[in-house]
């Protein structure tokens, strides 16, 4: 009956066992959450830099800096505008020749006039990105602008620019997780004024993400070790 109860006992330790390898090979990677600060250093000896100084000027854009590794796509109202401080002068706000601009559209009335549409845009990134940062202004009003940070289409992290963290000429930095798509939304449209210019990021593809797994895999194989105990102390005495 004992030497019965033993192979019962060492069944189940073996299934647990078989039960957590299964788990923790088929666990998710842990999507950390990201980190915006404003008046953050710059990204130092970053893999990727942009400033926009080879797009055509007055244009939404698109798809001119895919070569950089950055695709825009708008998903309201005028998007992301590119200007340049020739036509939309803001020198000295963070901003150099040619930047990013929304809030703004140029039209048969004039350059820099302000946009009467909610609009949002997308950025989307050719690789994972582990941090980035830009400089520009933000003197948006009301409800001003939702930054998003998103990673395989799920956010992972946000901030709101708008009336109360107003600022011109400041770095923006956003770190401390990884990162595929920046959205620029529009909470508002009345007086909302927002750029962005020389981006720098690196790119995550030498950072390798722990699995939620790991702890299981750790479990499993100190259950393999208690199996190996078990086995030996049931093993019958010559």
């Amino acid at each position: 009956m004992i030497e019965i109860c033993a192979t019962f006992s060492a069944i189940k330790l073996r299934l647990a066992g078989i039960g957590l390898l299964i788990a923790a090979s088929s666990a998710p990677f842990a999507a950390e959450a990201v980190t915006f600060r404003v008046g953050g250093p710059e990204v130092i000896n970053p893999d990727r830099l942009l400033d926009f100084g080879n797009g055509a000027p007055f244009q939404p854009v698109t798809n001119q800096f895919s070569d950089s590794g950055l695709t825009v796509t708008t998903l309201s109202g005028a998007g992301l505008t590119l200007t340049n401080n020739l036509n939309c002068n803001n020198a000295g706000s963070g901003v150099s020749q040619a930047y990013i601009y929304m809030g703004v559209i140029n039209d048969s009335t004039g350059f820099c006039v302000s946009s009467s549409s909610s609009d949002a845009a997308s950025l989307s990134f050719d690789t994972k990105v582990s941090e980035l940062s830009w400089t520009g202004f933000n003197v948006a009003e009301f409800d001003g602008f939702l930054l998003e940070a998103r990673l395989d289409g799920s956010v992972v992290g946000s901030i709101i620019f708008n009336v109360s963290n107003q600022f011109l000429n400041k770095t923006v930095r956003i770190f401390g997780g990884m990162f595929d798509e920046l959205r620029f939304i529009e909470q508002g449209s009345s007086n909302l004024f927002f750029a962005a210019d020389n981006f720098k990021w690196n790119t995550a593809s030498a950072v390798v993400p722990v699995p939620f797994g790991a702890p299981m895999v750790a479990a499993a194989f100190a259950m393999a070790g208690l199996l190996r105990w078990h086995a030996r102390k049931s093993a019958p005495k010559r």
